[in-house]
């Protein structure tokens, strides 16, 4: 094989490697820019949220309830009227992100068991 056929190769290498590299980017900021777009809705929701629906929502409880939880409950109803127009793809979407990154959250905690047969051992 002569040096310039090597040289070349060597060179085809590096470039299918940087095209990984490029689509992995691509994805990861597909990615953040859906993360993204979902705290700005979080945001959003929370600056949403009226008097008024802080009435309603205490009126809905027996007893009195936290301010705290008054607002995350608010916030809750407001996320929800924002999920229902998306787009059935981009629901599943979230929703398969979200329990992506919990999972990885319990594995990380040790709350969860990241290997399939150690799992059914238990059962």
């Amino acid at each position: 094989m002569s040096i310039v056929v090597a040289e070349r190769q060597r060179l085809q290498t590096v470039v299918d490697q940087l095209w990984e590299r490029v689509a992995r980017l691509e994805q990861e900021t597909a990615e953040a820019r859906a993360d993204l777009s979902q705290v700005t809705d979080w945001l959003a929701a929370e600056s949403e949220i009226t008097d008024g629906d802080l009435a309603r929502i205490r009126a809905r409880f027996v007893k009195p309830r936290s301010e705290e939880l008054v607002w995350r409950m608010a916030r809750a109803e407001k996320l929800a009227v924002r999920i229902k127009r998306l787009p059935p793809a981009e629901r599943r979407r979230q929703f398969e992100t979200n329990v992506a990154a919990l999972r990885a959250q319990a594995i990380a905690d040790g709350t969860a068991i990241d290997d399939p047969q150690e799992a059914a051992r238990g059962d």
